[in-house]
């Protein structure tokens, strides 16, 4: 795509638009496949080759040495404070912190086009909540405003509740038909 459309001249933004369109659709979803794993794999390798600093004086002196005073990626812990209130836990109230994914997942046994039956899983919805913290440690801190925009977000699991459905008989008849 780059290919393309470098060093060409557009009368507006109509014609840019446009132009780019027929590009991006002249790429195969294979090209487009290998183009987003390619992205991935870097991602992955920029994210676990990112240094480890521990929250202290020197914190400040390691941002200093990079190029424009920002680090790219870095893993820092620290103990997290809510600035502000606390997200309260839904399924345990004695829970309170400062990201909260709540996840809806269906759990389906159904046949599928080969005929054997699976097990199949779908996320309904997933809602994120998140307030600003910052990560301390002793009297150093650092600010977090948006934890969502990091690129790895691992959380722990508080709550995992499963709740079988009660099908009716029309539900059981549907199901037949529709292979489930």
């Amino acid at each position: 795509m780059k290919r393309d459309m470098k060093g060409k001249r557009f009368a507006d933004v109509a014609e840019v638009k446009e132009k780019m369109t027929e590009a991006l659709s002249s790429i195969s979803k294979d090209e487009f496949r290998q183009c987003f794993e390619k992205w991935n794999k870097k991602l992955d390798k920029c994210i676990s080759n990112a240094p480890v600093l521990e929250l202290n004086y020197d914190l400040n002196e390691i941002v200093k040495t990079h190029k424009n005073k920002k680090v790219p990626y870095v893993v820092i812990r620290g103990e997290v404070e809510a600035l502000g209130s606390p997200i309260t836990s839904v399924n345990n109230h004695s829970i309170t912190g400062a990201i909260q994914k709540l996840s809806m997942k269906e759990h389906v046994v159904a046949r599928g086009s080969s005929g054997f039956w699976a097990n199949q899983k779908r996320v309904i919805q997933e809602i994120y909540n998140s307030v600003p913290f910052v990560l301390r440690v002793s009297q150093t801190k650092v600010e977090v405003l948006d934890a969502l925009t990091a690129d790895i977000l691992d959380l722990e699991t508080t709550a995992d509740h499963f709740q079988c459905s009660s099908p009716s008989v029309f539900d059981h008849i549907w199901g037949y038909f529709a292979g489930r």
